[in-house]
């Protein structure tokens, strides 16, 4: 008996510890039973997933916790808004808000409200479930911010499946943030004005209740927030009968970041934003979205007021892309703006509607194929904006309805367009047509020296290179943009910047992949119009040009100086498809060589030429230097004057005059030069991964000093032969006495034998009559030659199947190359004045 009354007192022990542990996390509930989570608690973080568990206690109050599976288990574990005492309860508080038990009350509430005002942050799905498939209420009348757990690993996939016709978000009171979540809609069954997202939440004057002295009235302004969101159909081809997103407060404002919107065909607005204080709209990409009925618009905004009174804008702006909007079923207008509150139509232009680095491409459309604005109440601010091919009825791009055009304020800064159809207005405000403003349809300009030119009122005339590509014809266009550079001196080259950028363009990227392109300019060429004019390159204007992309650009009759000032920027820079450059004058430029600088770069090309320039007391690190990194790209520099006036002037290049560095096989010939008095540190010509595709030929190489050789300098030689390389290039020394130094050299070799007044490269065609390198036998090709040197002879003998007779070469220190031809070796032991080599040629 004794034995088990101990065993009896040790278990009530045991259940009385067992019930006595304090969790940290339990908080005077309205929940008692274990089973049941805990209410009122402390905590701002939770946790839900497919997965989750709602019958667990506590469920998704910590990350390796298990998780809840719905909101509403998550939310019955929130802090509870609690009950202000009330001073003027004179049961409660005899002495009013003097009274200690009131001082005492508000002390409580003043911690409690802190704890139920502060955000809270759902974090959806996990690793293992990276799909939601629940609807969210939210009713909570505080800040709730839902995220994707795994926001840098994946993103969490929330789905109306189940509920289609049911908002998956429908927010009636606080404030409300979504981020990093793909929201998949399914097929609604009945057409709905609420919206995949639904936001109905107004200013509540009772929710941060902080006693003032008088009364409690500190109010609350709701905010909805939408960043990192992708909107998908889950089958495009079926209609949307629901907005992607619907805004409805007095209150309230809205902002949509960084978001994604593609591929449906909707019978509703795609968002619906109407009044609220505020509204910004900016990284987003919209594509591939139509019309039904042609009376949608992808962004409708209505009554919508900016956040002050004074200043401040509702941004629609940085880099938003609408694309291929209406091309399966126009829309009515891709962005309508429209005021139609009657307190606020009496007064003009009382808010401020700015359209900034907006993108729209190819959208169709029945009213505005950009922008539609309805009353004057919002002035317009366009600026930083592109608008390609673009179609609508009315106006291509802007449309502005108002009853009261002489109130109306607008204003387009940096803003261009090339329409689909150039029989149709661009801008239309009223019954103007404004689409000069910003049209760009030409693609002849001239530009003039002088604002005193007779010629700089006509039409298409500009002052500078920059100005008159920036109205250029936008769009990949087969057109070349030809710039007639008027006689006199040029010195600034850019519109905005002090670099023109040629072939560039603006992608719209979503998930990485490229959807659409907009180009500008493609083809471009400046050419001298009559007499030669300068470009002038001197103080801090550079007058660059970059070639980029699939960018074209061709010169001619120009002359290019800086007047020996020191400029910090090379004048061309192609990383582009072509550059000609032709009949152009370089004369006393000076490149900051130091910084390693060029006159012109040309890299990942796929065909370049200069011709006929002439390069002329020039200081650089190189005139030309050139990358070849394809083996179809072209390379041709010839005809060209590469000189300094004077014998050892002071003029000089750090590096080499041509700079040629092939990382792979490709066309680049180097002909009929003339290079003469240069100061090199390298060489004239300097090649590096050359191969026998590579020719430098029927150059002159006139005293030119310094460096290493005094023609062409090699470095690693691919395949092919050095032979094949060189042909008939001369190397005069009058003014140059000094010591011997190679005329072509790898730095440890010496090909100077290749020089022709060291070489015979001979051709043998039987029957022809004789030239210089052509000969009629091969006797004749052999004959001539010099009984002691170190000559090499190359013959190469052209013909079918034909007999030549045998010759006997009685040349002792000949070195001797035959291709053509079959041959035999027979080595014979013979005295050091007697042949060596005995040849019996056999062609096939």
């Amino acid at each position: 008996m004794k034995r088990l009354l101990l065993l009896a007192a040790l278990a009530n022990l045991c259940f009385a510890l067992e019930t006595a542990v304090f969790d940290a996390r339990d908080m005077p509930s309205k929940f008692d039973t274990f089973a049941e989570p805990i209410a009122n608690r402390i905590q701002y973080e939770y946790y839900i997933s497919e997965t989750g568990n709602d019958s667990m206690r506590n469920c998704g109050t910590a990350l390796n916790d298990v998780p809840c599976q719905t909101y509403s288990a998550a939310k019955d574990q929130f802090f509870k808004k609690p009950t202000a005492p009330n001073p003027t309860d004179s049961t409660k508080y005899p002495g009013g808000k003097t009274s200690q038990e009131f001082k005492d009350d508000e002390g409580i509430y003043t911690g409690s409200i802190d704890s139920y005002r502060a955000s809270v942050t759902i974090y959806v799905g996990n690793a293992q479930s990276q799909k939601y498939n629940h609807p969210f209420e939210i009713d909570e009348h505080r800040t709730v911010n839902f995220q994707s757990q795994g926001s840098t690993l994946y993103t969490t996939t929330l789905q109306d499946k189940a509920n289609p016709d049911t908002p998956i978000f429908d927010v009636k009171s606080g404030s409300f943030s979504l981020a990093y979540f793909v929201i998949e809609h399914y097929g609604s069954v009945a057409a709905s004005d609420k919206g995949i997202i639904n936001f109905v939440s107004e200013t509540e004057r009772d929710l941060y209740q902080l006693w003032n002295g008088n009364n409690y009235d500190n109010t609350y302004k709701p905010t909805l927030s939408l960043n990192y969101i992708t909107f998908i159909q889950n089958d495009a081809t079926i209609t949307q009968l629901k907005p992607f997103v619907t805004f409805s407060s007095q209150t309230a404002s809205f902002s949509i970041t960084n978001s994604n919107f593609e591929r449906a065909k909707i019978s509703t607005d795609g968002i619906s934003v109407q009044k609220g204080i505020g509204f910004t709209f900016q990284f987003n990409n919209l594509y591939n979205i139509s019309g039904v009925a042609g009376t949608e618009a992808l962004l409708h905004i209505t009554n919508t007021k900016r956040t002050a009174e004074e200043g401040g804008y509702i941004t629609i702006g940085s880099n938003n892309f609408f694309a291929g909007i209406g091309c399966d079923g126009a829309v009515r207008s891709p962005l309508l703006v429209e005021f139609t509150n009657s307190e606020d139509l009496s007064t003009p232009n009382i808010h401020a509607l700015r359209l900034n680095g907006a993108y729209i491409i190819e959208s169709v459309a029945i009213n505005s194929g950009g922008i539609e604005l309805v009353g004057n109440s919002y002035s317009l601010l366009v600026t930083n904006s592109q608008f390609h091919y673009n179609t609508g009825q009315q106006a291509s791009d802007i449309l502005v309805t108002t009853d009261n055009l002489d109130t109306f304020k607008y204003r387009f800064d940096r803003t261009r367009s090339t329409p689909k159809y150039s029989d149709r207005p661009s801008v239309k405000i009223g019954d103007q047509d404004l689409s000069s403003i910003i049209v760009n349809s030409e693609t002849t300009f001239t530009v003039v020296d002088s604002p005193d030119d007779p010629q700089y009122s006509a039409s298409n005339s500009y002052l500078t290179i920059g100005e008159a590509l920036y109205k250029e014809k936008m769009g990949n266009i087969d057109e070349e943009i030809l710039i007639n550079l008027n006689p006199g001196r040029h010195t600034i080259d850019g519109h905005l910047i002090d670099q023109l950028s040629i072939g560039n363009y603006y992608t719209m990227t979503v998930n990485n992949v490229i959807i659409f392109y907009i180009y500008f300019p493609q083809k471009v060429a400046i050419v001298g119009s009559s007499t030669r004019p300068t470009i002038m390159r001197q103080g801090i204007n550079s007058f660059s040009l970059s070639v980029s992309g699939q960018g074209q650009l061709r010169l001619n009759n120009l002359h290019v100086t800086s007047d020996l000032i020191q400029n910090s920027y090379q004048f061309i820079r192609c990383y582009g498809e072509k550059l000609t450059i032709d009949d152009v004058e370089f004369i006393n430029n000076n490149i900051d060589s130091n910084n390693g600088q060029s006159l012109i770069v040309i890299y990942s090309f796929s065909e370049a030429s200069i011709t006929n320039c002439v390069f002329r007391n020039n200081i650089a690190l190189s005139l030309i230097q050139a990358t070849v990194n394809s083996p179809n790209a072209k390379l041709l520099i010839s005809g060209n004057t590469f000189a300094n006036d004077q014998y050892q002037s002071r003029q000089s290049l750090s590096g080499e005059a041509i700079k040629v560095s092939l990382s792979d096989t490709g066309d680049v010939k180097i002909t009929d030069n003339t290079f003469k008095y240069l100061k090199v540190n390298s060489a004239p010509v300097y090649l590096s991964g050359v191969s026998s595709t590579v020719k430098i030929q029927r150059n002159t190489f006139e005293d030119n000093t310094g460096g290493s050789a005094r023609a062409v300098r090699l470095s690693s030689f691919g395949l092919g032969r050095i032979e094949d390389i060189f042909f008939s290039n001369k190397l005069i020394k009058t003014r140059d006495v000094g010591p011997y130094i190679p005329a072509y050299t790898d730095g440890t070799t010496d090909y100077s034998y290749l020089i022709p007044e060291n070489i015979n490269r001979r051709t043998v065609v039987k029957g022809a009559t004789p030239t210089e390198e052509v000969f009629a036998s091969l006797p004749e090709a052999v004959g001539g030659l010099s009984n002691h040197g170190n000559q090499k002879l190359f013959i190469n003998i052209v013909g079918g199947t034909e007999v030549h007779e045998t010759s006997t070469i009685d040349q002792p220190l000949l070195n001797l190359e035959i291709v053509g031809v079959e041959h035999r070796e027979d080595k014979l032991a013979k005295k050091d004045d007697q042949p060596q080599f005995q040849y019996e040629e056999v062609l096939r």
